[in-house]
């Protein structure tokens, strides 16, 4: 695997709650490469008005095919598995524990003063997708099932203390 640090296409996903945008974030700043949100794919009108699939992924497309350099986050399986084969290095950043995650997503729902509903309905969704239940989960594969065939470049973070060691590690 590359250096992190010569990685110029770098994917970051996983759970929900789990800080993948403060990654995008902080690898952004560290590494002077533009950050881009799968949700601006996906979302018309933020957390208001879907895309149609077809246009988003499209939108994927295009942005792969014009962008040489990027850090994408994201948890949309559909348009993350598109940017895999593209990206340098995948960032894996998962909770072993769905009550861990449960409580990340609260206290982030907390600080930024969301509204019930919407919180609401990332926790129940956040729960069908644990457990492949659902209309839109069912048969559909994990995200960790997507990254499987690119282990040899995904980095798995699934603690505070290796989110915490990966960064010390950039200086």
């Amino acid at each position: 695997m590359k250096e992190i640090k010569e990685c110029k296409r770098i994917l970051i996903v996983g759970d929900s709650g789990r800080g993948k945008s403060t990654m995008a974030d902080f690898l952004s700043k560290r590494l002077n490469l533009k950050h881009q949100d799968l949700d601006d794919f996906f979302w018309e009108k933020k957390f208001t008005m879907k895309r149609e699939k077809s246009e988003q992924l499209k939108m994927v497309r295009d942005f792969l095919k014009e962008k040489n350099e990027w850090i994408i986050e994201g948890t949309t399986r559909d348009m993350a598995s598109i940017c895999m084969g593209d990206a340098d290095v995948i960032i894996y950043m998962w909770f072993e524990n769905l009550l861990d995650q449960l409580i990340c997503i609260s206290k982030r729902s907390y600080q930024k003063k969301e509204n019930f509903w919407p919180f609401f309905d990332l926790c129940f969704t956040t729960i069908l997708k644990r457990y492949k239940l659902g209309k839109g989960n069912k048969g559909k594969p994990s995200v960790k099932e997507l990254i499987s065939e690119y282990s040899e470049k995904t980095i798995s973070l699934s603690t505070w203390e290796d989110i915490n060691k990966f960064k010390e590690s950039l200086g």
